[in-house]
């Protein structure tokens, strides 16, 4: 199922069957403008897309990876040196801090330096990574609509299920 969201004064909307492709992410942009009661501002929305694996459920944060992946312009083929670096551009470029970046470094098992981190309980960790990935989408956000795309809400693994949660009640508080 795919769930476009856009600034929080609209309404999260199904916009696709849970059996579709997320293969042409233009047509999931026309698809979300065309239904929303915005669509010239839909027109130019950024979208991020991600989803659950199946036989990867017990993997924390996998079902959110994909979403600084495809903002940072991570592709499959990059070395660690090539991931470094984009995570650092973009991290820079959203005006993140440097909590931020070891938390995208963490959350895309890119080796964390600040020995800080490491002394972190597993629980600052997480509310660290949820922090980083609310600030990157607010931020996100504010330039332009941002529509973010969950395939497969119901293969995600715990830690990814309750970011949607946090983020989809951290929307609705607004």
């Amino acid at each position: 199922m795919r769930c476009c969201a856009w600034p929080p004064n609209a309404r999260w909307r199904d916009t696709a069957r849970q059996s579709e492709s997320l293969a042409n992410r233009a047509s999931v942009n026309r698809e979300c403008a065309s239904n929303s009661p915005a669509p010239a501002t839909l027109r130019t929305a950024r979208s991020l897309d991600t989803g659950g694996i199946s036989y990867r459920r017990g993997a924390a944060y996998l079902g959110l990876i994909g979403l600084p992946k495809s903002q940072f312009g991570i592709e499959a083929d990059d070395d660690i040196d090539q991931i470094n670096i984009k995570i650092r551009d973009g991290v820079a470029e959203a005006e993140l801090d440097g909590d931020d970046l070891d938390a995208m470094f963490a959350l895309l098992d890119i080796p964390v330096k600040d020995p800080g981190w490491h002394e972190l309980l597993p629980q600052q960790r997480r509310h660290r990574v949820f922090d980083a990935l609310n600030r990157l989408f607010a931020r996100l956000a504010n330039q332009a609509p941002l529509i973010l795309i969950f395939e497969d809400l119901h293969w995600m693994d715990e830690e990814s299920i309750a970011f949607v949660n946090a983020l989809a009640s951290s929307i609705a508080d607004q």
